[in-house]
């Protein structure tokens, strides 16, 4: 049954980018990541769509999807819709193992994407997108904006929380009939 809907009649309003979140570690060649997801936060926000099953303390294992979570940006412009999905990967937290979130980062930030004018050969033809840890971009604290930097506040977060915890370990030298709690 016909709706009267004519294509010539129907116009395209704004624009869509989406994003899969993967644990994958692009400096491997996209080699999947495993372990256990020790900290998630997801973002929102005006013209983003996010759907997914991620959670702290999340297995993650080789044997299904690596994708965590996808995330779906709209807006009135192709840079309006960009910028959205820059400021919800930058927002997102995911820690314990690796993602694409800064190989995702690198894409959207090139000058030549942003310009709206790539084609499928994009990524072949810049490899350093793949290049993660060196990249930098314009989060909101400079510790985040570092991925090595990251990495060390985890391992320094999580060896205080062990020590709280556990106590101090005697094969570190740690007499405990030194230690006072005044």
């Amino acid at each position: 049954e016909e709706i009267g809907l004519k294509q010539e009649d129907i116009k395209p309003r704004g624009v869509a980018i989406q994003c899969r979140v993967t644990t994958e570690n692009p400096e491997r060649d996209f080699a999947p990541d495993t372990g256990t997801i020790s900290l998630y936060r997801h973002s929102a926000g005006a013209g983003i769509r996010m759907d997914g099953v991620g959670y702290s303390g999340l297995a993650i294992t080789p044997y299904f999807d690596s994708m965590i979570v996808k995330y779906t940006a709209r807006g009135s412009s192709f840079a309006e819709t960009v910028a959205r999905m820059k400021r919800v990967l930058i927002e997102c937290r995911i820690r314990g193992v690796k993602t694409n979130i800064p190989f995702l980062l690198n894409v959207l930030t090139h000058p030549e994407f942003e310009s709206g004018v790539v084609t499928t050969a994009f990524i072949d033809e810049n490899p350093q997108l793949k290049k993660v840890s060196e990249s930098a971009w314009d989060f909101a604290s400079e510790e985040q904006s570092d991925q090595r930097k990251v990495g060390a506040k985890e391992r320094l977060i999580r060896y205080l929380a062990n020590l709280a915890v556990n106590g101090h370990p005697p094969e570190l030298g740690a007499d405990p009939t030194k230690i006072t709690s005044d």
